[in-house]
């Protein structure tokens, strides 16, 4: 899971944002900043995280997204379409 996110991340990397990866465990969480926000996109066997920060003039207005996965166990491969819906959405 993530194969989609990986690409992309990559892709922010060569346009030069500054892409940080941490793994732990079965969790990768990327991490990029720029001049004016902080991205933090988390892939595990058990789900998708995103966060969105920006901000502007000091100020930290905050876009949070989570994505709730117990109704589907995106670790089973018949919920995995659910987890495809989610990489592409980000």
């Amino acid at each position: 899971m993530g194969s989609e996110i990986d690409l992309v991340m990559a892709r922010l990397g060569e346009r030069g944002f500054d892409v940080n990866v941490e793994a732990e465990d079965e969790l990768r969480t990327y991490r990029v900043s720029g001049t004016s926000f902080h991205l933090r996109v988390g892939v595990g066997v058990k789900g998708i995280l995103l966060d969105f920060v920006v901000d502007r003039d000091g100020e930290s207005p905050e876009l949070r997204h989570s994505i709730d996965t117990d109704l589907y166990d995106v670790s089973d491969p018949r919920q995995r379409w659910f987890a495809d819906e989610i990489e592409r959405d980000i």
